[in-house]
């Protein structure tokens, strides 16, 4: 009688590499309000304008979530995830050497760009690497990661921006992105699917043309002939066709309402 082995359970690190990907994106959103005070006094800008990047990121993650998805289904999701990192941390870099508000406006675009391909990617490598109660454990973690690096980023980022200043704390998103890459390398390869088209403009707008019309849409158009019969049939002195009940078994005759010119007082 065959016997069930148990089944040898993944290892963590993997599930380290993500976790600290969801810290990583969050840790830069936090840390943006917290370092608007700073920048303001270097560059000499209104607050407003320093919230323009923190606008910035979340458009480009809402842009670029649906097409980051299909990216990562094109180029493999190991692959892909490991080049979004590498440009997460290239924002981090611009924002510690940034020389006006329009670099920290542009480095933020670049981070939410990176984070609308990190996002899908951290649901499809969680399959791909854990099954079970792993994979719902690493599901959790990814929850918790978000309000470790809130707090994180509110205490240290607040410390180091009132002490240092507002540029180190892009230093700890630097570093935080070398250390997912480095653990990144234990992650499941996966190949990518030739298969996926990434469309543009111009082919969105061809499958919408392609669109059969809705039989609603044809309603009206056939309302119009109705109507344009029933006007032909005045004009010849053959009165309107009143519609009788359908009874089943045979059609009902269509009487004739007859035109009365004395009816409505106009004649003699």
């Amino acid at each position: 009688m065959p016997t069930c082995t148990p089944q040898t359970p993944a290892s963590w690190v993997p599930m380290a590499a993500l976790f600290l990907a969801q810290v990583l994106m969050s840790f830069n959103v936090s840390a943006l309000p917290v370092s608007i005070g700073g920048i303001v006094d270097d560059f000499g800008v209104p607050p407003t304008q320093v919230s323009t990047a923190i606008v910035m990121y979340g458009l480009a993650v809402a842009a670029l979530v649906m097409l980051g998805a299909k990216v990562g289904r094109r180029v493999g999701w190991t692959r892909a995830f490991r080049l979004v990192i590498a440009l997460f941390g290239v924002s981090g870099v611009i924002m510690m050497s940034a020389q006006s508000v329009t670099w920290i406006i542009g480095a933020q675009a670049l981070a939410g760009a990176s984070a609308a391909i990190i996002v899908p990617s951290l649901v499809a490598l969680i399959a791909e690497n854990y099954q079970g109660a792993q994979q719902t454990t690493t599901v959790g973690s990814l929850g918790s990661a978000r309000a470790i690096s809130g707090v994180t980023a509110f205490f240290v980022g607040g410390a180091l921006g009132t002490l240092v200043g507002w540029r180190p704390v892009f230093g700890i998103v630097v570093a935080i992105a070398a250390v997912v890459l480095v653990l990144s390398l234990r992650l499941r390869s996966d190949r990518g699917d030739a298969a996926v088209r990434i469309e543009g403009r111009r082919g969105a707008a061809r499958r919408l043309s392609r669109r059969p019309a809705h039989p609603r849409v044809q309603q009206p158009q056939r309302l119009g002939r109705r109507a344009r019969h029933a006007g032909r049939a005045v004009q010849r002195g053959r009165g309107l066709p009143r519609a009788g009940p359908r009874r089943r078994g045979h059609r009902a005759r269509a009487g004739l309402l007859r035109l009365d010119p004395g009816a409505d007082g106009g004649g003699p």
